[in-house]
């Protein structure tokens, strides 16, 4: 696996975390200290480090087959909706 965490450019928010990430990449975190929580944000690190068209707001990945009216629907809040946009 290449070392991507170490790589990264961490925002301030997230320096705090760069040893828990990088004890992650290592395989050396306890399994009981990796709660949910966790999992959640190292999905979330390496799916910004790895994929940033996902978090361009205009248009963005989702604004290109997502209408914003569909994207900010009541149904889209509870569960998952086909795309509206052709692509």
């Amino acid at each position: 696996m290449s070392k991507t965490i170490r790589k990264m450019s961490l925002n301030a928010p997230d320096r705090p975390y760069r040893p828990s990430l990088e004890q992650f990449e290592d395989c050396e975190i306890d399994p009981d200290a990796f709660t949910h929580e966790a999992h959640v944000y190292v999905a979330w690190s390496y799916l910004k480090s790895t994929n940033p068209d996902v978090f361009q707001s205009k248009p963005g990945l989702l604004g290109r087959h997502y209408s914003s009216a569909r994207l900010m629907s009541a149904p889209a809040r509870k569960i998952f909706l086909l795309p509206d946009l052709v692509s």
